[in-house]
Formats: structure tokens, sequence, C-alpha cells
């Protein structure tokens, strides 16, 4: 990627954070600063003027690695000369034929920023080539870090230039790196980067989006009501809701299909039935409703309730509920439904998505829209996967599905009031989960094994290796899902168990050689950040002949050890309560076990009652069924033994005394905590 480039986001995201949202009128306005520095430079340079503006274009691409568009290119120059030109002077001029002239002009003020940002850019750079090189696996990655955020350009393309998305590179390591830092300084560089660049779209592919008076309908998919209820992770729910502000404030009407609410329904009931089933799943996939549940501590009852409570929850977004009018016979006749059946977990999502998007091309009465302004109805998706996309656009023209993140983005560029706070992190946060999760197993093949563990191996493998098996396959080291799934299928629950704790130990060995070199890199990184520090100090101490520099410098350091002491303290800090949560999950874990081990106890004894007491009316029965069912000759029987009978008998309620005593016993308090006092801890709980 260019290194004009990044810097130009950075700079743009700059630019657009310490200027004042009430003087932005319009989205060009933050390019006015570049195009003045452009003017200065050619200034210094000797040109005062010349023939065609787009040699000031010329300039200013080489400058920025962009590609102004001249009608745009021209409008900035003009609101420019507005600016700078007064009633007793005249600095710049744009003359009918587009040639030019420039009298003295000097504009430096964004100098020092550019200068910081290209400094932090290079050392990120090496950073991530570090931490590529500190990965135990083989990384496909391209040149630059930035290339990652490039790749949002490429998805609104699709709406603001109408073409498609060509950039089809494996970003996994980027995501990785980013994720890694995602509370550090790195990441807001990054994410400043990403805010210019979605930025950038607006002047390179569409130069104006005006509002109109045309009624906007959003019809939401599954996946965005899903996180809209808090189901998903927390940044997406944040989005969802963001969009939903955004949009009742706009006036546009919100909408969900009928048959959308029953794949909901039946999305989350399913989820309430597995609900204690799930071992792999929840760990693999940070979206997965169960992760949702855990986060919020929720139980299977309270997500029955949020079924039950789902039309009255979005009619507090202003949301309406519609039917589509399709039949789902006529829809499987569809080329929509053939495509989407494809690319989709199952034959439902697919006639549900079929749907959907023909009820959209119906909305816009079948027509092919070019410009996006002119769309009157999306369908908007919060998706999980690729495969969400659903639909490829023709080229030229707007597809029916939009991304909630990029539906954003194009509403806050085509309205500077909106804030942009979250933009950069919304749009990265699912540009980081989308490239993560596109290399996961189907959720078929995932759900198959995940139960194959419920059923055969949740009592014999631990909860930190069902994490570590989960990173395994997150990280595409595992691959050999299926093949686990057969030995379950076979029954062969040994050797399942000894596969999945030889894949844990695969990865403990991984994890352990991979953080161990990714803290030398982040130590040598910080040692190079804090020698540069020091050496600019020194430097400036040298040029300005302060006596007292040194002296504040020594300071300076003293107060990097101090906060480095301070931020071991609270490293340690957080390692203690990281420790006593293990601690507390094994103590929960190790009374649960002895609460179980006392219900089997009770359970043996009340059965053994049972049994025993049974055997009285059994013993009567027999003895008549001797005696012919003679209550006379029993009698005589009776009278004929008295010994044996009289110590049958007392044998009989001695055993059932026995038994009964024992059955009170094990629901004794005092003797419950004597039980499980002497109970042996199994080496997995301790």
């Amino acid at each position: 990627m260019n290194q004009n480039k990044i810097i130009t986001y950075s700079l743009l995201a700059y630019i657009r954070n310490n200027t004042n949202e009430q003087s932005i009128k319009s989205s060009l306005d933050i390019f006015i600063p570049l195009i003045k520095r452009v003017l200065s430079k050619l200034n210094n340079e000797g040109i005062y003027k010349g023939k065609n503006i787009s040699e000031i274009k010329g300039k200013a691409d080489e400058e920025y690695g962009l590609d102004f568009p001249l009608p745009v290119f021209e409008r900035i120059l003009k609101e420019i000369a507005k600016e700078v030109n007064t009633d007793s002077e005249t600095k710049f001029v744009i003359y009918s034929d587009k040639g030019f002239s420039i009298s003295e002009y000097t504009f430096y003020e964004y100098d020092e920023v550019i200068s910081e940002r290209e400094e932090k850019i290079k050392n990120i750079e090496k950073l991530f080539t570090k931490f590529k090189e500190a990965q135990t696996d083989n990384i496909i990655n391209s040149k630059s870090i930035f290339d990652f955020v490039e790749k949002n350009k490429y998805n609104l393309s699709k709406y603001l230039s109408n073409k498609k998305e060509t950039n089809a590179i494996d970003y996994t390591a980027e995501a990785r790196f980013i994720n890694y830092f995602k509370n550090s300084e790195i990441y807001e560089i990054i994410k400043d980067i990403y805010l210019g660049s979605i930025l950038s779209c607006y002047i390179e592919y569409k130069p104006d989006i005006k509002s109109n008076s045309k009624k906007i309908e959003l019809l939401f998919d599954t996946n965005f009501i899903v996180s809209l209820l808090d189901l998903n992770t927390q940044e997406s729910t944040h989005t969802c809701r963001t969009l939903i502000d955004i949009a009742n404030k706009s006036g546009y009407s919100l909408f969900v299909l009928e048959e959308t609410i029953q794949e909901t329904n039946n999305l989350l009931m399913k989820k309430a039935e597995d609900f204690d089933k799930s071992f792999l799943i929840k760990k693999i996939n940070p979206e997965d409703v169960f992760n949702a549940c855990e986060r919020r501590g929720l139980k299977r009852s309270d997500l029955e309730n949020i079924v039950d409570n789902i039309r009255f929850e979005l009619q507090k977004y202003n949301i309406n509920i519609i039917k589509s009018g399709l039949n789902k016979n006529v829809i499987q006749t569809t080329k929509e439904y053939k495509n989407l059946k494809n690319v989709r977990e199952s034959e439902i999502s697919a006639i549900h998505d079929a749907i959907a998007t023909i009820y959209v091309k119906r909305k816009r009465e079948n027509k092919k829209i070019k410009n996006f302004e002119d769309v009157n109805i999306w369908f908007v998706n919060n998706s999980f996967s690729h495969s969400s996309y659903l639909l490829e656009n023709e080229k030229g023209y707007q597809p029916e599905v939009i991304r909630v993140d990029d539906l954003l983005n194009i509403l806050w560029l085509s309205n500077p009031s909106i804030k942009n706070s979250d933009i950069a992190s919304i749009g990265l946060s699912s540009s980081i989960s989308l490239t993560l999760s596109q290399n996961l197993p189907k959720a078929r093949v995932l759900k198959e094994l995940d139960e194959n563990i419920y059923k055969y191996a949740k009592d014999n493998i631990s909860d930190e290796n069902i994490v570590r098996i989960s990173n395994r396959i997150t990280s595409n080291r595992l691959k050999e899902i299926e093949e686990l799934n057969i030995l379950a299928e076979r029954k062969d629950k040994q050797e399942f168990i000894n596969r999945l704790n030889e894949e844990a130990n695969k990865q403990k060995e991984i994890e352990e050689r991979t953080k161990l070199n990714l803290e030398e890199v982040v130590k040598s990184f910080t040692s190079q950040v804090k020698s540069i520090v020091e050496e600019r100090k020194i430097y400036e101490d040298k040029s300005t002949k302060d006596e007292d520099t040194i002296e504040n410098l020594q300071k300076e350091i003293e107060d990097l050890k101090n906060e480095n002491i301070k931020e071991k303290e609270e490293q340690n800090k957080r390692i203690e309560e990281l420790e006593n949560r293990i601690k507390k999950d094994k103590e929960e874990k190790i009374e649960d076990y002895k609460n179980t081990q006392v219900e089997e106890w009770q359970k043996k004894n009340r059965n053994k009652m049972i049994y025993f007491l049974m055997t009285i009316p059994l013993y009567i029965i027999f003895l008549f069924y001797l005696n012919e069912w003679n209550p006379v000759a029993f009698g005589t029987m009776w009278k004929e033994n008295p010994i044996l009978n009289t110590v049958l008998t007392m044998i009989l309620f001695i055993v059932n005394g026995e038994s009964i005593y024992k059955y009170h016993q094990s629901h004794t308090p005092t003797q419950i905590k004597a039980f499980k006092e002497t109970l042996k801890i199994p080496s997995h709980l301790k």
C-alpha cells in the first residue's frame, strides 16, 4: 500500500476529529487543508501559475496517494479561493479556461502532525513484520498491515461507484495483529487510518450524496434482530442500535418480515434446547448466542423469555412486522433461491433470504438502480460470515442487501452532523470479526463435534483443553474435524478422547511458544520507542542548550520507570484477580462434583430401601404360593415351624430397618457433610 496514502488517511481522520462539527458544511471541507498544503508547496517550488488546474491535481495525487476527481477538485479549489482572497489581496485565482495563478502563499499547519504520524506508521509496520515472524504457523499475508484497512474501500465501492469487490486476499494475519493490540495506542492509530479510508471513499468514488425527500425503508435480517436483542457481541449490538437511532432520526421506515420473526424464534429456541450442551461453539465463535448469554448471565429460561417478548422489543425501536405475501413453494422455483441454496447453511435459511430479496426487488418495482441515493429500500444484514453477503450485485447496479456497518459509513459520509466517534470502531471490529471467521468449518460440522464432546467426552476433557481445541479450530490448525466426528460415530470413545487431548496438547505447545515470542517482540518494540523518545529529547537539549533539559529528561525517564512499576503492579493485581477467579471456579466445580456424588449416594440408598421393603410382601406371597393359596394350610405351616418363621421375619425386619436408617442418614446434614469430606476428588478438578 502506498505510504503517502496511509499518512493521508491518518491526516484526514486527524482533521475530522479536531474540527468543530458545526463548521463542517460538507465532507469536502476536510480535504481543503490538504490542497492548501499543495498550493504552498508549488509556491515554494517557484510555480506561480499554470495552464490547467490538472497540474495542481497531479501534485495532490502524488502527495497524498489519492485520485481526486477533477470536478470535485475544482470545487475544493474554488472554496480555497473564496477563503484566502480578500478585498485588498488576491492570493489564488482560477480562470475561465481552467488556468490558475498563485501569489505568495504559505501553509504549514499540519506538517508536524504528518511527520509524527509517519514515524508511528513506520514503527507499526516494523512491529507487524516481527509479529508475523513470532507466529508458529505459516502466514500468507499482504505486504502491509494497512492493506487490511484498504479493503474496506472495496466493500463501499459496491455502493458508491457500482464496482464489484476485487480484493480477495487473506487478511488473517492482519486481523490477528490488530486484535492482539486492541487496547493499545497501536489500535487507535489503525482506527484513525480506517476512518480516513472511509473519508477518502467520498472523494474517490462519489463526489456528492445529496439528501432527498424519498421515503427510505429498511428491512432487517435475522442476524440484525439477534444483535438488536443483545444476543451477539457488545460491539455488534451497539452497531445495530446506532443504525436504528440514526434511521429513526432521519425519518426512515423500519420493517421486519413475519418470516424473519419466525426464523429468529426458531434459532433462539434451538439455542435454548441446546443451552446446557454447548462446549465448543461458544469458545470458537464470539458472536454465538451462548457467548452473549454467558456475558449477560442469562439462563435458559431467560432466553426463552426473550423469545416470548421479541415483538414487544421491536416495537420499542419503531420496527413494524409485515407479511411478505410470498408463497414458499413458488419461492423454491426462483433463481434467487437456487443461488442462495449454495451458500446458506440450510434450505430454510435459503428460502427466508430469497423471500426477503424478492420482496425488496418488488418494492423497487423490479428496477435496476445505479445510484445509491436512488434506492428506496434495503435489506439490512449484520452478517456473521462472508456467506451472508447473499447475492452478488450486477456490475453497475445497486444490490438488494447491505451490511449494517457499510450503511452506517455511507450515512455518515452523506451527513456531516452524524458523530464519528463510533464509526471507525464499528467498521474495524466488523472487519476483524469477518476475517477471523471466514476460514471456520461449516456450522453443521462444528455442531456435530460439539454434540459428540457432550455425549462422549464431557467428563474426560478439561475446560482448558476445550478452549485450546477451539483456538486450534479458529486458527485453522485443526482441519480433520470430520475425522473426529467419524471416531465418535464408531463409538470409539477412548480414541476420540485421546485425539481431543492430543490436539489440545499441540495447541498448548504452540500457544506457549507464541506467547514467549510475542513478549520478546513487544519488549523490543517498547524499548525502541523509548529509545527514540530519549534520543529526541537529548537532541532538543543540545540544540536549545537549556541546562534544565537534562534534568527534565532524567525526570521523564524516572517517570517512565515509575509508570512501568505501576503497570507491573496493575498486571500483578490482574493476575491475582484471575487466579482468584480460577480458584473460585475450581471450588465451584468441586462443590458441583460433591453434590452430584451426594445425589448418587442418596439415590443408591433410596433404591436399596425400596428393594428391601418389597421383600416383605413378596415373602408373604411366596408362603401363600407354597400352601396353594390356602389360608388354613398357611396357618398350619406357620404353627408347625414357629422358630424358623420367626427368625426369617426378624431378618426381614432387621434388613429393612437398616435400609430405612441408611436412607434417613443420607438426608441428614451432618452425615452429608461427613460424606463430602471423605470423597476423593478427581485429579482434573484439583
